[in-house]
């Protein structure tokens, strides 16, 4: 299995080592996150910190995700 490194320290688990459980969790963050960013008029700093405070650390991949939620959201030129 390959997981990739986290900045943090310690080691990132790849997606495919996620558990039903974990990725429930997930699906179940990344579906609240634009009622979350409408009602908290959201910057990807607020975004990632909601992200990490739901799941923990995520993979590249689920941070893709995320980006592609935040993306109609994004109206800061910064980001």
């Amino acid at each position: 299995m390959i997981s990739l490194p986290n900045p943090k320290g310690g080691r990132l688990k790849c997606a495919s080592s996620m558990n039903d459980t974990q990725m429930q969790i997930f699906n179940s963050a990344l579906e609240s996150l634009p009622q979350f960013i409408d009602e908290m008029d959201a910057d990807w700093c607020m975004v990632y910190d909601f992200m990490e405070a739901q799941v923990g650390s995520l993979t590249d991949a689920q941070w893709d995700e995320v980006e592609a939620v935040y993306a109609p959201f994004n109206n800061d030129n910064r980001y």
